[in-house]
């Protein structure tokens, strides 16, 4: 019977890598040298929403109210100290620090001129909705008298107070009106501050997006500087915002993509000699994982362009699967060791080769599947994986065997070893207790999928930047200074034009006042109806 096609080509291409092997590796080495150019472009971090699912619902609506309203585009400057006069100082001069950056074109640390309350004075009433009016008698009646206790001890306070904020608003109207607003401005400063005066903010807006890596490298060292500047002198000063967001995680992905591949480097090595005691095969094993993870890197700079906290994990699982095949060539080496060194690579390849190649195409079946689901940083993997995958067995079937030809693997231990006389006693007692090994390995399983009814998937996708960089852990304390409640529901309203989202949301506040009254199911809600309605409304 003549020889199947595909045999053949692939038995002249494995004779033509061991009788050039100069040749063969020549080649993959500039192909290589072409690869780390295209590595240049391969950006780390990318957007966290590569992680969210890609199909319409909440998650969905969540990123998009992260884009509009979550500052990712931003510079945050949070202020804390325990003398409220110390972090007033403290905000002014980092802003007027700030300012004078040529990283940034904007700076906000709160209201300019008038104070808050003064600013909206004129309109203090017209924004009054339904369930003012009630606490605006009271003030009028039951509480008129402690109204002038307060109004005169503030006319007497020889510092500190605005006169028009008692002249304009004597009844502190935007208590009432303003009160349910997040992240108030405080009345007397015009700063964004907290309730008690011991935290503000600052915002300032970069010359630049937050893709442009240089910009965040340099945004993240000005950001260090003063912070240690400011923090020397009384105040605690630390930043977050979408360009040091960007930095940190590019910096953590770095480390962890360096770290993970190393250790699954030591891991294969250590795996190596441990069965093999062969030290001439590290160099050819490690030689072709980096080859295919080099191409690989490239792929992924020419395609998607980044690697994100998913992806990242490719390296690392391409290494620990890529070895399979070098392996199983070595080891079928030995059945031919009275062969020079090409004839017995070519025979080894060729004999594990269908085996091979049927296993490795099966994994990268079942990787690319990734690409079915939800989440586009899962797909991005997986793509990644198998890319690796394919690219490994191509050029174990052609680079190992010529690298192998120049420095073929050593012939291993000649005897028995301690762990084949361990492994032969475990078989060999397997064997003998065939129906307890059976009867462990059902009751085991069962009890793995009892356990496995607890299992629980995760659901703050929000959360999935490494929790220990500086952005992350500021944002926290923003959030513990200037929100009162953090499980709220969010309703993003977006409409053709502004005085359609305006009108839009109006009826959602209609809405969720309804859902308010009697212990309802809402019991409380903030909206921009109550500073900003629309035309028809008003």
């Amino acid at each position: 019977m003549p020889e199947p096609a595909r045999p053949k080509l692939l038995a002249r291409v494995v004779g033509f890598a061991t009788a050039r092997p100069v040749t063969v590796v020549l080649l993959v080495g500039a192909l290589v040298g072409l690869s780390l150019l295209a590595l240049r472009r391969l950006e780390l971090g990318g957007s966290i929403y590569d992680l969210f699912p890609r199909e319409p619902g909440p998650v969905a609506d969540l990123a998009a109210y992260t884009r509009h309203f979550g500052g990712r585009e931003e510079l945050i400057a949070l202020v804390r100290g325990p003398d409220p006069a110390q972090v007033e100082r403290t905000t002014r001069a980092l802003a007027a620090e700030l300012g004078r950056s040529p990283l940034l074109k904007e700076v906000r640390s709160g209201v300019e001129g008038a104070s808050a309350a003064s600013a909206l004075s004129a309109s203090l009433l017209l924004l009054a909705g339904p369930e003012v009016w009630p606490a605006i008698a009271r003030r009028l009646t039951v509480e008129l008298p402690a109204q002038v206790s307060r109004l005169r001890r503030l006319l007497l306070t020889p510092i500190g107070i605005d006169p028009a904020l008692v002249t304009r608003d004597p009844l502190f109207l935007a208590e009432l009106v303003l009160g349910g607003l997040e992240g108030g401005v405080d009345r007397q400063s015009g700063l964004y501050a907290s309730a008690d005066g011991r935290a503000a903010l600052v915002f300032a807006q970069p010359v630049g997006p937050s893709s442009d890596g240089e910009l965040c490298a340099r945004l993240e060292q000005l950001a260090g500087e003063l912070s240690r500047r400011f923090t020397r002198e009384g105040a605690s000063v630390d930043f977050t915002g979408g360009h040091l967001y960007a930095a940190s995680m590019a910096a953590a992905l770095r480390r962890d993509l360096a770290l993970s591949s190393v250790l699954a480097l030591l891991g294969v090595a250590f795996v190596q000699l441990l069965f093999f005691r062969s030290l001439r095969l590290l160099p050819l094993s490690a030689l072709t994982a980096g080859a295919a993870l080099s191409f690989t890197l490239a792929v992924a700079a020419l395609s998607v362009g980044h690697l994100n906290a998913l992806s990242l994990a490719f390296a690392a699982l391409f290494i620990g699967m890529s070895d399979d095949a070098l392996i199983h060539i070595t080891a079928q080496t030995r059945a031919f060791s009275a062969e020079p060194p090409a004839p017995r690579l070519r025979l080894a390849v060729l004999t594990v080769a269908p085996a091979t190649i049927t296993a490795t195409l099966t994994v990268i079946a079942a990787f690319l599947c990734f690409g079915l689901g939800s989440f586009a940083g899962l797909a991005h993997t997986g793509l990644l994986a198998a890319c690796g995958l394919a690219m490994n067995l191509v050029l174990a079937l052609v680079f190992f065997p010529a690298l192998g030809t120049l420095l073929p693997p050593g012939p291993g231990p000649s005897g028995s070893t301690l762990i084949d006389r361990w492994l032969e006693r475990l078989s060999a007692g397997a064997q003998r207790h065939r129906v307890v090994v059976l009867t462990v390995a059902l009751l085991l399983g069962a009890a793995a999928l009892l356990a496995a009814r607890e299992l629980r998937f995760g659901e703050d996708l929000t959360r999935l930047a490494p929790s220990g960089i500086a952005p992350a852990l500021t944002d926290r304390a923003i959030a513990r200074a200037f929100e009162r409640d953090q499980s709220r529901f969010i309703v993003l309203v977006e409409g053709k034009d502004l005085e359609a989202t305006l009108a839009a949301n109006d009826r959602v506040a209609e809405s969720l006042a309804t859902l308010s009254r009697a212990r309802g199911p809402v019991s409380s809600f903030l909206t921009l109806s109550r500073v900003l309605p629309s035309r028809a409304t008003q």
